[in-house]
């Protein structure tokens, strides 16, 4: 999402384009990206499940307000598109052996994309597109973070000898002033993480089956990481979301020994004590996270549910929304494309991903089975419902 032109960007699983989404008028067009797939050799993937992953589908979107660029990875051919966000104009830029995930650092405008088959990052000048490569010893290198305020970028490895595993190497920091290997980080395991800038912290969770395991949080002035323990075991963190103004980090939990009924939680690492706090879900399967930062808001969605809750960060009060069509919200069918990606989404069908544009105070919430974004008014929820 461009919260400057209040633009969302949602990208699609069977095809090579992305849709932009008017936040003002709920209008969309298509953008192409990548190259078409009739064209691709899909056989630098040695395993069939990576050649599916790869086919017809742009990946991973970065936006860049502050240049109104918006940087689309393209896994098979090997290359990023870059959108002008003002006449959607597309130019291409080679970027290693199949990009994944992409972070742009406003600050310096840069932006960082992790090759997932390659020991590398692949780093462009923003303001010329061109490229040079960071080597990275360990293999495999997956999630980005960055920090803007210490011009470090923190991005996960994991292990190409198995890569349906989860991480396994450590995370590896990229120096931004030189684009140089820093260091490594002290914690084998990261898959979901987010980074809390302004007390140079990064949260991370995954799978553990270590009881009461949380994630780690990784003092990024020490670089070391100390373990988040839950009263309720955190067998898999779906996702992490942090509110910056808080320092309060959201981890969505599924728990549950085989056979038991689900049970869902959001985990809350409170302040820069690190103390839990919890609140209830019941048993549904959460899907993401997003905050506003700027209302204190934190919205969660589900894999099995057409709802998105809402907690209050100030009283962890929840209140309900049911997504789709109705009770305030806008709902854009984006055809028959699986929806797979976006930056500010919608409700509906099986919603996902969701995004929280703090300007408009807009809700986007993606529906994978109905292809559709559904828009909720956050000025119509109603605290406690």
């Amino acid at each position: 999402m461009d919260t400057v032109t209040n633009k969302i960007y949602v990208d699609h699983q069977d095809s090579d384009d992305i849709t932009v989404i008017d936040g003002a008028t709920n209008s969309t067009i298509t953008v192409a990206v990548g190259k078409a797939s009739s064209t691709l050799d899909f056989t630098s993937f040695k395993r069939p499940v990576d050649q599916e992953f790869a086919r017809n589908r742009p990946h991973y979107i970065a936006v860049n307000p502050s240049t109104n660029k918006v940087y689309v990875t393209n896994l098979a051919s090997n290359d990023v598109t870059v959108i002008d966000g003002k006449t959607n104009s597309v130019t291409t830029i080679p970027a290693g052996l199949h990009p994944l995930a992409i972070a742009v650092n406003y600050t310096t405008d840069k932006i960082y994309v992790s090759n997932k088959d390659s020991d590398g990052v692949t780093v462009i000048d923003g303001k010329t597109n061109r490229t040079n490569v960071v080597r990275v010893k360990e293999q495999w290198p997956g999630n980005i973070v960055i920090n803007e305020t210490t011009n470090m970028v923190y991005i996960s490895c994991g292990n190409s000898k198995n890569p349906g595993a989860f991480p396994t190497r450590h995370p590896v920091i990229i120096d931004g002033n030189k684009d140089t290997i820093r260091t490594f980080i002290d914690d084998p395991c990261w898959t979901q993480v987010a980074i809390d800038p302004n007390a140079n912290r990064i949260y991370e969770g995954g799978l553990s089956a270590a009881p009461g395991y949380a994630g780690h949080i990784i003092d990024c002035t020490s670089n070391r990481s100390t373990i988040v323990k839950a009263p309720t075991p955190l067998e898999w963190v779906t996702s992490v979301a942090v509110n910056p103004n808080t320092h309060r980090a959201y981890y969505s939990n599924v728990s549950g020994k085989k056979g038991d009924p689900v049970r869902s939680e959001i985990a809350i690492v409170g302040g820069l004590t690190g103390e839990i706090q919890e609140v209830k879900l019941g048993s549904l399967l959460p899907g993401d996270i997003a905050v506003d930062s700027v209302r204190n808001k934190i919205y969660i969605t589900y894999f099995e549910s057409d709802t998105v809750t809402e907690i209050d960060g100030a009283s962890n009060a929840v209140s309900t929304v049911t997504t789709g069509a109705g009770n305030g919200n806008v709902t854009r069918d984006l055809g028959d494309t699986l929806v797979e990606g976006i930056m500010a989404g919608g409700t509906g069908k099986r919603p996902s991903q969701i995004v929280v544009n703090p300007v408009t105070n807009k809700i986007y919430v993606l529906n994978q089975k109905s292809s559709s974004v559904t828009v909720i008014d956050g000025n119509l929820v109603v605290a406690g419902k």
